[in-house]
């Protein structure tokens, strides 16, 4: 694949190898667990109106965390081979996130009404829609109307970073970014507690992006390394997630176990080959489905449920349908929406001047 198109594509699939034709099907797979996490911990969150006590171990938030370590890696690979300007490049992205987003954003407005949960103002909906942070009055938290939203409103944020730095060399803007957000996340002491805008910007989360980063910058130096002993980082990693306790921040005790996990997955890449792997492989493929959709399904399913109904019986259908759900999300949306954005960017471009950064690399 070369010229436009192949930089189209490579930005628009998420885990393209370092070949330029290939893939790291360890990323793939991480997605999927990520995807999976979150989405038991929410059908946890939501069933605990079920059960006395709480059914959903935290530690599962950290598939989030996972995802911005994968992002970054990303990122680093999808841009390092195949140069591509900072209009192009913020293009290709929000043509990947955005409709999808928009379209799980508005039925979530369209079923809180249905369900007389309250409609949505304007200016919430707005600001939902376009990655602004601010308070959402209905979980007093600092995320948008589909809560899951919030960590793409990050993303959107690193994206813009990232095309800032494209001119420079991947060492570069690795410590230029490392750099901008360490200064930044200086300023949180000084923080309005009630402030969603400069709480979530100067949180150290960009930081795992960046760490996603070095690992990409590294991951020639890591496939050198014994496939075993990355499955051993990567059970390790789990293991301390799950069974150690500490009152440090999210970040700090998250952030470190996902960078653990994907640099474990990029040196056990081979292990990730396998066959028996191929349903986790392709479930990857409809993660971001999964990550958007399953609040939609899970809000859907519960009114359904009786408050006796068993939490397992009931966690299971809410996990399969979501499953589902996003298989067809995925088939019927995604890959459309991803043909029309791809044939979009190489019509925008067919009508401007190349530059450098846009030739055929090769």
């Amino acid at each position: 694949m070369r010229g436009e198109e192949g930089r189209a594509e490579m930005l628009e699939r998420p885990s393209a190898g370092p070949a330029g034709h290939d893939e790291y099907q360890s990323i793939q797979c991480l997605r999927a667990l990520a995807a999976l996490m979150v989405l038991v911990y929410h059908v946890g969150t939501t069933l605990s109106v079920l059960h006395d006590g709480p059914v959903r171990p935290h530690w599962l938030t950290a598939g989030v965390d996972i995802f911005f370590v994968v992002s970054g890696f990303v990122m680093v690979v999808a841009t390092r081979r195949r140069p591509v300007g900072p209009g192009r490049f913020l293009r290709a992205r929000m043509a990947r996130i955005v409709p999808l987003y928009w379209v799980a954003t508005l039925l979530y407005a369209a079923l809180l009404v249905l369900q007389r949960q309250g409609a949505p103002s304007l200016e919430e909906l707005l600001k939902s829609l376009f990655f602004v942070f601010y308070t959402n009055p209905r979980t007093g938290e600092p995320t948008p109307l589909l809560v899951p939203g919030w960590s793409l409103n990050y993303e959107v944020y690193f994206y813009v970073m990232f095309a800032a730095v494209l001119w420079l060399s991947v060492a570069r803007r690795i410590l230029v970014l490392g750099a901008i957000f360490a200064f930044i996340c200086m300023f949180r002491p000084l923080v309005p507690a009630d402030d969603a805008l400069l709480f979530r910007l100067t949180s150290p989360h960009p930081l795992e992006f960046v760490a996603g980063m070095a690992l990409a910058y590294a991951a020639s130096a890591a496939s050198r390394l014994p496939a075993w002993s990355g499955a051993i980082l990567i059970a390790v990693a789990f293991a301390g997630l799950a069974t150690i306790g500490t009152g440090l921040s999210r970040v700090l005790f998250f952030g470190p176990f996902a960078i653990a996990i994907v640099a474990g997955a990029v040196i056990a890449e081979p292990l990730f080959r396998m066959a028996v792997l191929g349903p986790l492989r392709r479930l990857g493929d409809a993660s971001y489905s999964l990550y958007l959709t399953h609040p939609l399904v899970v809000t859907l399913l519960l009114p359904l449920l009786a408050p006796g109904t068993a939490v397992a019986g009931a966690a299971i259908t809410m996990a399969i349908a979501s499953i589902v759900a996003a298989f067809l999300s995925y088939h019927a949306f995604e890959l459309p929406i991803a043909g029309l954005a791809r044939g979009w960017i190489r019509g925008r471009r067919s009508n401007a001047p190349a530059t450098e950064a846009d030739r055929p690399s090769g």
